[in-house]
């Protein structure tokens, strides 16, 4: 689910708009709706049953063995969501022709977006990228990990 309230508003924990959350429940009181968080705490979901304040659930696919490059000339911004709101904005930048892990991807808003990783495991740079940016290694990605030799 993506929250999408106003850009000056916070909802429960001070989720920015278009930020991705992870469900667990939904809980309806009366005419309003609210969602149980996997990290903890709920966000409320709508208060008059008509006006959302949160879109989903969307489709998020874990994109396993997937690497690829930057295709766009002069780097992309590595972003903390997918989504164009401000707030979303890193100082860093992905070069042309770098080299990537893809861990998940979406389609929001009319965007494909990927969540991209630098090679070499957990806790390096981290973010998302539309996926207009990134050229796929599908003739390695595509093949089953036995033919890959893992």
């Amino acid at each position: 689910s993506r929250c999408s309230s106003s850009d000056a508003c916070k909802i429960g924990r001070c989720l920015d708009k278009g930020c991705l959350v992870k469900v667990e429940q939904r809980i309806e009181v009366g005419l309003a709706t609210f969602l149980l968080l996997a990290d903890g705490g709920y966000i409320c979901a709508n208060k008059d049953g008509l006006t959302p304040f949160v879109e989903g659930p969307l489709a998020v696919h874990v994109v396993n063995n997937s690497t690829g490059v930057i295709s766009t000339e002069g780097g992309v911004s590595l972003l903390k969501a997918p989504t164009t709101e401000p707030w979303a904005q890193t100082r860093m930048v992905l070069l042309a022709e770098s080299r990537i892990c893809v861990c998940r991807r979406a389609y929001l808003d009319g965007t494909q977006w990927m969540e991209v990783t630098k090679p070499g495991g957990p806790g390096g740079l981290s973010g998302w990228v539309p996926a207009s940016s990134v050229e796929l290694d599908f003739d390695l990605s595509g093949k089953p990990g036995w033919a890959r030799g893992l």
